[in-house]
């Protein structure tokens, strides 16, 4: 073949999907291409082998592995400067060869190119400058600088006003992990990424970077250890601020209705939602101390009880649980329908007022007044389920008894008298 004179490289962009990447110059032989791989994740550059990582097919790099979106491949030469071992064939120089060999010179001049086009380089003219670096402990922990002939030559941080490089990365770490920090700096690389090392990412005796979570690794042998946490201890809480100005005050809330005056209390005026207003009774307010309670806080219904209401309705009373369930105070006229099957002293209408409750059990007392005879009785229970025992005490019909005090029995009389024995 005839090796013409052309760029030695080629750049592929990966998509996750492609494993074929077309060889678009002359290399010869296949150990003469050098693959390499672009990690856009760790940002790191791995050379791939022959035979393990890929293939050449028809002048095709063929990868073993997709790589994913925005990871490259580069395709470039790697030609050996070394003469071949076979210059002769039966005693002369094979023409096969000796195309060959030009060949190979072609690229290694085209190689060159390439390496000469990615270096420093200086103008033709300046053959004089000197680029000579000094040794590797004098150049160690020191920048490449240009001084004022535009000469190569060195110089510390300190020299230019900063720390080193190590006591720099050393400084963002707690104390007890510099000392590991500079191990790394002189004995392997300092590697990073946004996630932490896989055993494929760097060699032995490097260190690692995630830049995520700042933990630190390394060094590393064989496999990675585990990282060090770079972030320091929390701070201690900051002292509480003074105390803010007090607000405006708020707007009234929905349901207290603007105006009224001292005793005044909110009715509700229909079922809607916040529909209140304020009532002052008769016109004057209500009486404060009938709000606060003079003799007791404890208040029964009026409603229940019937006080203050100019007529009330017949009470209808079926059950012991019904007689026990009127609260102490109720005073109102029982229906004739309850009667004596329903715990009624008689069966007629009758004025009642339930005077007690007992603590326990639901047992109360009360009077009764008949509506038509008068007749006066007083009524007890022990219990919420069982009628009361009624006893009466007099009635219109009778004289009203007369209170007879002596100190021995007196004659006469008629029923409902009192005698009281009084000593000589």
């Amino acid at each position: 073949m005839s090796v013409q004179d052309e760029q030695a490289f080629k750049e592929y962009d990966c998509d996750g999907a492609t494993t074929q990447f077309p060889i678009t110059f002359s290399y010869l032989k296949d150990e003469y291409l050098y693959v390499r791989h672009y990690d856009d994740t760790t940002t790191l550059t791995e050379d791939l082998t022959l035979d393990i990582d890929y293939t050449i097919v028809s002048d095709e790099v063929v990868t073993t592995l997709t790589y994913p979106t925005n990871d490259k491949i580069y395709l470039s030469l790697d030609v050996p400067n070394s003469q071949e071992e076979v210059l002769y064939e039966n005693g002369q120089i094979s023409s096969n060869l000796l195309n060959f060999i030009h060949d190979k010179l072609t690229l290694l001049t085209g190689q060159n190119d390439i390496l000469k086009e990615s270096a420093l380089r200086l103008e033709i003219h300046e053959d004089t400058a000197d680029m000579t670096l000094p040794n590797a402990s004098a150049r160690a922990d020191t920048v490449v600088i240009f001084d004022s002939s535009g000469d190569a030559d060195v110089a510390t941080l300190v020299d230019l006003n900063f720390a080193t490089i190590t006591d720099f990365c050393a400084g963002v770490l707690e104390s007890n992990d510099a000392d590991e920090f500079r191990e790394a700096v002189e004995q392997g690389t300092i590697l990073s990424g946004t996630s932490d090392p896989t055993i494929g990412i760097g060699v032995d005796n490097d260190f690692y970077i995630n830049i995520s979570t700042l933990f630190f690794f390394g060094p590393k042998s064989t496999t990675w250890p585990a990282g060090i946490d770079m972030n320091g201890t929390d701070g201690t809480n900051g002292t509480n601020g003074t105390n803010g100005e007090d607000g405006a005050d708020g707007a009234d809330g929905l349901g207290v209705p603007a105006g009224g005056v001292a005793n005044d209390i909110i009715v509700k005026q229909s079922a809607t939602e916040n529909d209140t207003a304020w009532d002052q009774g008769s016109g004057s307010g209500i009486d404060a101390d009938k709000l606060d309670g003079i003799e007791g806080t404890n208040y029964t219904r009026e409603d229940l009880t019937q006080l203050g209401k100019d007529s009330v309705s017949l009470t209808v009373l079926n059950t012991a649980a019904d007689w026990a369930a009127l609260p102490v105070g109720f005073s109102g006229m029982i229906s004739s329908a309850v009667g004596t099957a329903k715990g009624a002293p008689v069966n007629n209408y009758g004025y009642f007022t339930k005077t007690s409750q007992r603590d326990t059990g639901g047992g109360w007392g009360g009077l009764w007044v008949g509506y038509s005879a008068g007749e006066n009785y007083s009524g007890r229970t022990a219990t919420d389920a069982t009628f009361a025992t009624w006893d009466k005490m007099f009635n219109s019909a009778d004289s009203y008894p007369i209170t007879t005090v002596s100190t021995s029995a007196p004659s006469g009389g008629s029923d409902g008298d009192v005698w009281l024995t009084r000593e000589a």
